[in-house]
């Protein structure tokens, strides 16, 4: 990924240990290669995927980047770094905001939301090709218990292929969601509140062994 900075940044951030790579077989055949870490959050929920991971001093983008970027026929992603981390991945037309971390704020949509077709059907020639041409076509499991079944903030279990395809419609329609750099100093007095009711209400009502 090229940044947009002269130089390496300045900021810290943590890598992962290893990098598992494809088969070689299949690789040959890519027009790129992107990584697919979207690890929940410590309540098991999906809220954020990085976008970009650094490891031995390079930069990795997500599988989602690079569909979106051969969707759009876009040149190479264009990172934008601060004095803080990361700020922002410029994708064709799109500025996508991320947190310093490199991850993006997931707009998940609804179960069902994308059109699904049986695999079994391409394969005997029972699918409608108009419902695959010109679209982004992602293959993957969705059949209860069998592969990446995630939680999303809507409570239901997802096949992870659903997820990325939330992903990659919010890179190539630009609506990525951003949280408001003014929502910590909300998010810190909700905290002050809750420790000042709790230590009004505490005495007076005790603590029943």
């Amino acid at each position: 990924v090229r940044l947009s900075t002269e130089g390496e940044p300045t900021f810290k951030r943590r890598e992962p240990y290893g990098v598992l790579v494809n088969i070689l077989e299949l690789q040959a055949g890519a027009a790129y290669v992107g990584h697919i870490d979207v690890p929940p959050d410590n309540d098991g929920v999906v809220r954020r995927a990085p976008l970009i991971r650094r490891f031995d001093g390079r930069f990795f983008p997500a599988f989602d980047v690079q569909v979106a970027r051969t969707y759009l026929e876009s040149e190479v992603p264009v990172l934008e770094v601060a004095s803080y981390g990361i700020a922002a991945l410029r994708l064709g037309e799109h500025s996508i905001p991320l947190d310093e971390e490199g991850r993006l704020l997931v707009r998940h949509r609804r179960p069902g939301s994308f059109p699904a077709v049986p695999i079994a059907d391409i394969l005997e020639g029972r699918g409608d090709p108009a419902l695959l041409r010109g679209r982004v076509v992602l293959i993957g499991n969705t059949a209860t218990g069998i592969g990446d079944s995630r939680v999303t903030p809507y409570g239901a279990t997802l096949p992870g292929v659903e997820i990325r395809a939330s992903i990659i419609e919010s890179l190539l329609q630009g609506d990525a969601l951003q949280r408001p750099e003014w929502m910590m100093f909300v998010d810190a007095a909700a905290m002050a509140l809750i420790a000042l009711v709790l230590i009004v209400l505490l005495p007076r009502f005790g603590v029943s062994g």
